[in-house]
């Protein structure tokens, strides 16, 4: 019996936040910062750690912080253009 092939898998299905995490790797390393760096009282290692490797999306909550407080550049992160 042959599985339906109209059936996805997770493996199927894009999360369009992998490349945000992705990201905001590539930003935290080119600024010469460990996840330890920038973790702490608003972000826990394990939150950071997660969204850098893509298993989870990045909250409002992190963006904010990453970009206020860490000079995050928003728009490199949500559209991958460097200013």
């Amino acid at each position: 019996m042959r599985p339906d092939k109209n059936i996805r898998t997770k493996e199927d299905i894009a999360r369009p936040y992998d490349d945000i995490g992705m990201r905001i790797k590539e930003w935290r390393m080119s600024k010469g910062l460990k996840q330890t760096d920038i973790t702490g009282e608003h972000v826990s290692y394990s939150a950071l750690q997660m969204v850098e490797s893509g298993r989870r999306a990045p909250t409002v909550e992190l963006l904010r912080y990453l970009y206020k407080e860490q000079g995050l550049d928003l728009n490199f992160i949500i559209c991958g253009d460097q200013g």
